[in-house]
């Protein structure tokens, strides 16, 4: 994690050192990335920069880190904001909303996705076991399940580690399919334009409902 120097800096700062940091990160694979690159666009001393990171696996982790700790906010957010008596704390429900906010907060920050793409698809974080079990083992939705199986949603015989592996790896392929079903890339998916957004977001509704009618079908109590 950063130097307590790095949050000594103004929030202005330390977002300019954030945004222009996962921008390398998101146009290079981990090994390429470089810090005087980072540094040279940042306009300060290199010396300056080690004094809030201490090296390159430092600030990758904290990248992951800041983007998964913003997206893991807006979801609760979203969550307090849609959750009514109706949704009866229904596991599939709460998932759908938190699948939309998710979605919301990706069109927001679209680098944000891409460097978890980056992170997850391209194998960066292969090559450094301390880098990868850092980034597994943020299992955000473990305690949802886990809750889920103690009130008789989930099959309490399923291990909640495997079932977590099964909808986090549905959710991430779901770009995937969406680019080989329409032939769309999520770079194209996020362009900003709000008529077409409008029509992809509803396309994704649709997927969405039929990929929580598989995972209700299947694990259902």
């Amino acid at each position: 994690m950063p130097n307590q120097t790095f949050y000594n800096l103004s929030i202005e700062k330390q977002t300019e050192v954030i945004n222009i940091s996962i921008e390398e990160f998101v146009q290079k694979d981990y090994d390429a990335a470089s810090l005087n690159h980072i540094i040279a666009r940042l306009g300060i001393a290199k010396g300056s920069f080690y004094r809030y990171f201490s090296n390159k696996r430092e600030l990758y982790m904290y990248l992951i880190d800041h983007v998964l700790t913003k997206a893991i906010e807006f979801i609760r957010m979203n969550v307090a904001s849609e959750k009514t008596e109706n949704t009866n704390d229904d596991f599939f429900v709460l998932y759908k909303i938190r699948f939309n906010a998710f979605i919301e907060f990706v069109i927001q920050h679209p680098q944000y996705l891409r460097l978890l793409f980056r992170a997850y698809d391209r194998g960066d974080l292969r090559k450094d076991a301390e880098l990868g079990n850092h980034l597994r083992g943020l299992k955000i939705f473990r305690g949802y399940i886990i809750e889920a199986q103690n009130n008789g949603q989930l099959k309490s015989s399923f291990d909640p580690d495997l079932i977590l592996y099964v909808i986090a790896q549905l959710t991430a392929g779901l770009h995937r399919y969406i680019e080989y079903k329409h032939g769309l890339t999520y770079n194209e998916l996020l362009i900003n334009d709000s008529e077409m957004l409008a029509k992809r977001k509803e396309q994704l509704n649709i997927l969405v409902e039929q990929m929580i009618a598989i995972l209700r079908n299947g694990l259902e109590y």
